[in-house]
């Protein structure tokens, strides 16, 4: 049985923390196209499988959960409104990770999400987590779409580029010394099983495995999160971002 629809209210603050590690946020309102973000909580809406996402976006009339952020929508800013409105017209496809030639595998716990909407989150936009698992090893894909910005990327190729504009302060290969976790963030190319290359930002943290592999594809900004060990056994060769 569909377990019920959660909506938890988290502070905006909590939310960067957990994707952002010490992140110097202090001038976040005054980065090129987003000083206005409007200062308000956040919302996490939660889903059980790729199906109930795509639903509630695409077709939310058919969707409980659709209905409710729609409703919704009002209290959390012009960007996640904007997302919505460019899922409800087609402007906007959902993007969701495959592995090994099939959909990502979803973590399957009880009293957690399988797959999260913060309605706004890092740089202050909307994201969708994908909470996945490959034997036992948890991962995370992370996805914005940076065309709800009123911002001009028709020259940005790599999310370095894309980041250099929208948060110009955010820890890049020249200033990440700046952030005390980081160990180092460098650019790396990245093929993933369809033969797709990217060059994606890496940071690599002081104290912790984890990996954060950030790149730039079919116009969103996907952050790829997992243990550094997933990394080195050829988890990209059988990887790969699709259209739902």
């Amino acid at each position: 049985m569909k377990k019920a629809i959660s909506v938890i209210i988290v502070a905006v603050s909590f939310s960067l923390l957990t994707s952002f590690v010490s992140c110097n946020k202090t001038n976040e309102n005054n980065q090129m196209g987003l000083q206005n973000v409007p200062s308000k909580e956040t919302a996490v809406y939660s889903f059980d499988d790729y199906n109930m996402i795509n639903d509630a976006l695409t077709n939310s009339k058919s969707s409980d959960i659709g209905r409710q952020m729609k409703r919704e929508k009002i209290y959390y800013g012009e960007y996640y409104a904007e997302m919505l409105s460019k899922f409800e017209s087609g402007k906007i496809k959902l993007l969701v990770p495959e592995y090994n030639g099939k959909l990502s595998e979803l973590r399957k716990k009880e009293g957690l999400s399988s797959i999260s909407l913060l309605t706004k989150e890092l740089f202050g936009l909307p994201w969708i987590w994908y909470h996945c698992v490959i034997n036992d090893k948890n991962y995370q894909v992370k996805v914005t779409y940076p065309e709800i910005v009123d911002i001009d990327l028709k020259n940005a190729k790599s999310y370095l580029e894309v980041v250099s504009i929208i948060y110009p302060d955010s820890p890049k290969p020249d200033n990440y010394m700046n952030y005390p976790s980081y160990k180092s963030v460098y650019e790396k190319e990245y093929t993933f099983c369809d033969g797709t290359t990217v060059l994606a930002l890496v940071g690599e943290l002081n104290d912790d495995t984890t990996m954060y592999v950030r790149f730039y594809l079919y116009g969103a900004m996907i952050v790829v999160q997992c243990d550094s060990l997933l990394i080195a056994e050829d988890f990209f060769k059988y990887f790969k971002i699709t259209e739902y």
